[in-house]
């Protein structure tokens, strides 16, 4: 990207491809947005069991040979901003990273996360009020 003003120019594009998606995008508007950077995706096999305390009761454990995954996910968090706004200096950009298991629930799978760490207090802060994160 070249500057802040790269990420929303390439953000907004990202909404063209909708292909892959099993489902349709939410009709709602969307509130926010992020560029993720540099990830890494490593995955363990972990005994169901062992697994299942951390995660809610009414959320399947996807399992393949008999055990569920865990897995890490760094990654750096470039140009998040919301709607209608550029990416502010000092705010728009921080490390991350997601410890992740994956679920089902009615049918469609998704993510649960077992802990989201971010290295900016601000938005550590902020997804504690807005999104109600541990």
């Amino acid at each position: 990207m070249s500057g802040p003003l790269g990420y929303p120019a390439a953000q907004a594009g990202s909404l063209e491809f909708t292909s892959h998606r099993p489902w349709p995008l939410p009709a709602g508007r969307w509130a926010q947005d992020q560029t993720w950077e540099h990830l890494l995706f490593a995955h363990w096999p972990v005994e169901p069991k062992a697994l299942r305390p951390h995660v809610p009761s009414s959320l399947e454990l996807d399992e393949f040979d008999g055990s569920a995954w865990i897995g890490l996910v760094p990654f750096r968090v470039s140009g998040l901003r919301l709607r209608g706004m550029l990416p502010l200096p000092g705010l728009s950009g921080f490390d991350e990273l997601n410890c992740r298991t994956c679920v089902t629930r009615d049918g469609r799978p998704g993510i649960w996360f077992i802990s989201l760490d971010a290295s900016s207090r601000w938005v550590v802060e902020a997804a504690r009020r807005l999104y109600r994160l541990p």
